[in-house]
């Protein structure tokens, strides 16, 4: 019998609602529900009654305690070994994709570690050698793997250094800026030159995408790998930055001040929005390090939002 299917049940049973059990869980809804079927299937006999109230079965009354006094005899038996062992879990690695580091993310880690100093948190590329065990991934995730949405429907935008504006449109800039504020369209700022982030020195596949599905060929200010000094260069007026309008609004602060701020970010309507989550596959378990660090995570995100 799985464990972590008996401890998915127990979960159910706390909140009687499976949407509150699979946020506590770490885990998809639907995931949730696939296990707790095995279950069912392996004892041989339902032990909730799904209606428009959740209720325990007779057998699910006693498989309750049963699964209880199962569950607290395998963590003292962990416990035991890993102290017999010294396998205790200590370090989280975390695979960061583009766009770059998440803004959020060394604050997340700060705290973390203040609060849970036993563990130590590591980062390293998404594509890298070093297997993560949790990765932050933007966009649809992957067949086979689980998803803890940090950020949903965020959608993309343009941040633009006023002087480079008023340098590339003259005169017409307030005409274009008009018309983008009220139409959300990439195609007006089709003048504009961009900071295009790349992948093995090509386009990244995210922007590729992006520019094929609304038809845009943009002009090219400068290309990196490295985020971080795309987000520089827009800031120094060197050309338009493209991203997530979270990513975009908190990298870049306090320059986008409407008062006093030096640029502007400007939201898009034509390009689908994207998601942030925290990604593992598919049936891994979380242990209590990683279950910890996605609740400081989701204290930050909450916060700065």
């Amino acid at each position: 019998m799985n464990f972590q299917n008996i401890e998915y049940f127990l979960a159910v049973v706390e909140y009687r609602n499976f949407t509150k059990a699979a946020q506590s869980l770490y885990i998809s809804q639907q995931s949730l529900s696939e296990n707790i079927r095995r279950l069912e299937e392996e004892i041989g006999t339902p032990l909730l009654n799904r209606g428009r109230t959740l209720t325990l079965t007779p057998a699910g009354e006693c498989f309750v305690s049963g699964g209880r006094k199962i569950l607290n005899t395998q963590d003292k038996m962990l416990r035991e070994i890993a102290a017999v062992s010294n396998t205790c879990r200590s370090t989280i690695v975390l695979g960061v994709q583009p766009f770059d580091m998440p803004p959020f993310l060394p604050e997340a880690i700060s705290r973390f570690t203040k609060q849970y100093p036993e563990y130590e948190v590591s980062v390293a590329p998404a594509h890298s050698t070093e297997v993560a065990d949790l990765t932050f991934h933007g966009g649809p995730v992957e067949k086979g793997m689980e998803a803890i949405p940090l950020i949903t429907g965020d959608p993309y935008a343009v941040v633009v250094n006023r002087a480079l504006a008023r340098q590339v449109f003259g005169g017409d800039w307030g005409a274009v800026e008009a018309q983008l504020l009220e139409e959300g369209r990439l195609a007006v700022l089709q003048r504009l030159p961009f900071l295009l982030l790349c992948e093995n020195k090509r386009l990244h596949p995210t922007l590729e995408a992006l520019f094929q599905a609304v038809g845009f060929t943009p002009v090219e200010a400068f290309k990196s790998e490295d985020a971080g000094l795309l987000v520089s260069l827009c800031s120094t007026g060197t050309g338009g930055f493209l991203g997530p309008e979270d990513y975009c609004r908190r990298r870049f602060g306090a320059l986008l001040n409407p008062e006093v701020g030096a640029l502007r970010c400007y939201p898009l309507r034509d390009v689908e929005p994207t998601d942030l989550s925290v990604v593992y596959p598919k049936g891994k378990h979380l242990n209590q390090a990683e279950k910890r660090f996605v609740d400081v995570l989701r204290q930050v995100v909450a916060e700065e939002a």
